[in-house]
Parts: structure tokens; sequence; C-alpha cells
């Protein structure tokens, strides 16, 4: 007879079946004892040198009806992560704010909040008494510069053969000088209100002036409407390329070390855990922020997540900063009495029942439903599932 064997039974019948056997036992028990007392002194057991093991037994009828399993201690890779936050943002050539570069009033204006624009794309137009201003001092000024270059060329001439006075060519050609230097700077003016000055110079004068979009992407913000009055201080609109997006996380002084550009990062919405994308860590900062006591780092989102990114939108980060392998257990192959965590590891079998001892492990990390485990020796089985409808003493 097995000593020292723990029947862990999981099925209510089972306590009153054994409450039978163990009533009916005791009479015979105390017929056995009296008879041995009256024959003489009891006789010598003999006393074995080898201690059994504690075991613990569960049937197959358990084992199958619990949908326990069996397996074997595995090499599992684990992690070594720094976890923080961060947000998406736009690369420095990625985003830009739009704004008119003289004063008016907003003409037309049909685009939203969520469209997308190519660069080029007429955005709004303009219109105000400056503008109008603006040509007509072109206008003026390129006439009178034909003018004013024919009497150059001409004191030119005369100074060289010195029929003219110095006086009289230097004070031509300061004049010409310097209505040609007003000239090319009405001249770009115009041109970054793409107004161009061969239309002007043919005698049409507009009261409108056109923005165009300077990058391509999505209208992000709109902060105008029709007639409303802007100046260059106002933001018009803001583009964003989702394309250029990268992920800006921060992370503490005494994780920066763990830190090298080329590393693979993980990082996900809160509100959408399960949803993980992936990003290489292309910079890290070179100072600490004095309030936070983080360091800025960024990285470049892996190409084919197409997913609906949004500028400025709250991301959980984690860092893979080192992997190894090491042995390890299923979560559900672990059993805690006290401080102290277990394993069961099958010792036998035989037609009706399994065998399992007990076995004191030490843990480690814990990920992705698999725990770090110290052991001296590898057992061959070890109980999988089903474990927690046990209790250990």
């Amino acid at each position: 007879m097995e000593n020292n064997i723990k029947n862990y039974s999981l099925f209510p019948n089972s306590f009153n079946k054994m409450k039978k056997i163990i009533n009916f036992q005791i009479p015979a028990l105390l017929i056995m004892t009296i008879a041995m007392m009256g024959c003489g002194s009891a006789p010598e057991v003999e006393q074995s040198s080898e201690v059994e093991d504690h075991l613990i037994s569960i049937t197959k009828e358990q084992f199958n009806a619990e949908q326990m399993q069996m397996g074997e201690v595995q090499t599992h890779l684990f992690e070594e992560i720094v976890k923080t936050n961060g947000r998406l943002a736009a690369s420095p050539d990625g985003m830009a704010e739009v704004s008119t570069f003289i004063p008016g009033i907003v003409k037309s204006l049909k685009l939203m909040v969520g469209d997308y624009v190519s660069k080029g794309q007429l955005l709004c137009s303009i219109e105000g008494n400056e503008v109008i201003m603006i040509q007509q001092e072109f206008k003026e000024l390129s006439a009178s510069l034909k003018s004013l270059k024919a009497d150059y060329d001409r004191m030119t001439i005369l100074s060289r053969e010195n029929i003219a006075s110095q006086k009289e060519f230097v004070t031509i050609e300061s004049a010409y000088h310097s209505a040609l230097a007003k000239y090319s700077g009405l001249k770009s003016r115009l041109e970054l209100l793409n107004l161009y000055s061969g239309q002007l110079e043919a005698g049409e004068i507009t009261s409108t002036f056109n923005i165009h979009a300077p990058i391509s992407g999505y209208i992000s913000k709109q902060n105008c409407i029709l007639g409303q009055s802007v100046d260059p201080q106002n933001t018009l609109m803001e583009i964003v390329d989702i394309n250029k997006l990268h992920l800006q996380f921060y992370v503490y002084e005494k994780d920066i070390l763990k830190l090298n550009k080329g590393q693979i990062l993980r990082f996900y919405s809160p509100d959408v855990s399960d949803k993980i994308f992936t990003a290489t860590l292309s910079q890290t900062g070179r100072s600490i922020d004095p309030e936070t006591k983080t360091i800025e780092c960024i990285a470049k989102i892996a190409k084919g997540d197409d997913e609906p990114f949004v500028n400025g939108m709250f991301m959980m980060v984690e860092v893979v900063s080192n992997q190894f392998e090491a042995m390890a257990v299923p979560n559900d192959a672990l059993l805690k009495s006290g401080d102290d965590f277990y394993i069961l590891v099958k010792e036998k079998e035989d037609a009706e029942n399994y065998y399992f001892k007990q076995m004191i492990v030490k843990i480690g990390i814990t990920q992705n439903g698999f725990t770090q485990i110290e052991l001296s020796d590898t057992p061959p089985q070890i109980l999988t599932k089903g474990l927690y409808n046990l209790q250990l003493n």
C-alpha cells in the first residue's frame, strides 16, 4: 500500500464514499487489535530505511473531467522592457502653418478640417487694399525704371567720353540702382502673393491673391471663415502629413543607458491595447528636462502601418532593451503556498491514477503567459493546466 499519497478528489460523492470505507474498517481494526493483545506482545515492525516522498494522486477520471493537461518545462524567450509613454508627432518637414503675407479679408474658402490637399493646391483667396497698392506701386516703378535705365545708359557713354561731369553720372547711377532695388523687392513680394509681374506690366491689377498649400497632407486646423479680417500674425490653417509622423517619447535618466539606435520598440493606444505597432529608435536626446527628469527620444514608425494615426495621439511605449532565453513554465503550472511557489512533477501512473510530487521553484519575470523558473534538474513532465482546483497543505 502506497504511503503518504494524498488523493485530491474533485467530485462531491468521493467524500461520502470515503466515509463509508472508514466506518467499515474501524470495527475490523478493533477486533484485530484485541486479538493481538490476547496473544501476547505485539510483533516488531520492520522500519524502512527509505521514506517515500509525499505524492499527490489525481484520478484519471478527474484529470479528464477538469480538462487538466501535462507538458514539459520549456526554454522561453524573455525580454527586458523599458515601459514609458509618448505621443505621435509630425517631423519638422511634415507639418506646416498657413498664414497670409499681408492683411486682408477672406474672400473664398472651400476646404474643411480633415480634407486632404496636395502641395500647391488652392486653399483660400484673400482680398484687400494693400494688395492693390503693391501692384500699383510696382506698375509705376516699372514704368519709371525704363526711363531711368535709358538715362543711366546715356550718362554712362557721356561719362566714358568725358563729356558729362562725374557728379551728374553718380546722381543718375544712384537713382537708377535705387529704383532697381525697389523694383526687385516689389517683384519678390508679388511672387510671394502668387501674382505675376508680367501681367502687371501689361496693365492687369487684381484685388485678390491666392494662398496655396506648402506641403501635401490633411488639414488639421482651420482658423478662418469667409469675410474674416486676417493679418500675418494669424494662422489660417495647419496641414499635417501623416506619412511623416514619428513617435516621440520620454525615458528617465536611469533607463537611457539601456537604449541604442536601431532598437525595436512597440507602441499602442491605451484604448486599443490589442492593436500593437512597431517602430525603430532613431534619436535619443542629449539633455535632461529639469522638471520631469526625462530625456526625449524619437522613433521611426515602421512602414506598412496604415492605421489612421493622428498628430498628437497618446501612446504607451515598450522598448525592448535586451532579450534572453530561460527555462519557463506556463503561469497556470505554478502553485503558491505561503511565500513559496511549486510545480507538480509527474512521478508515475497506474490504471486509475496519476501521481505527482511537489517541487519548489524559484521564479523570475513573467511575460506573455510564461514565468521564468530556476531548477537544478529538468523534470520530464509537469502538470500545466488545472492546478487551480488543488489546495496544498
